[in-house]
């Protein structure tokens, strides 16, 4: 699959292994559309450093978390079973 959004200031993930790279300063992360409990959403750096990691209590969970401009060298979304990740992105 592929990231769309890019050069916005929300990137869409729409499946595992989804990445960008470069430096990047983010504002949130939301994860929408997980259809079963137990499903996981798992976000790391290029240096494989996890930055977010969300598990679902339900179908059609929402998860996410807001940073204070936390900067990443890469976004890659390591595992997501269902949905899609939102990243907003801060001005530099």
């Amino acid at each position: 699959m592929a990231v769309s959004g890019t050069g916005t200031a929300c990137y869409t993930f729409s499946a595992s292994n989804d990445a960008v790279t470069g430096v990047y300063v983010v504002s949130s992360l939301r994860w929408v559309g997980a259809t079963a409990a137990g499903q996981n959403c798992r976000i790391t750096n290029t240096a494989g450093t996890v930055v977010f990691v969300g598990e679902a209590d339900g179908a059609n969970f929402t998860d996410g978390w807001v940073f204070d401009g936390m900067w990443m060298n890469g976004i890659t979304v390591a595992s997501m079973n269902s949905g899609s990740l939102q990243v907003y992105l801060s001005p530099r």
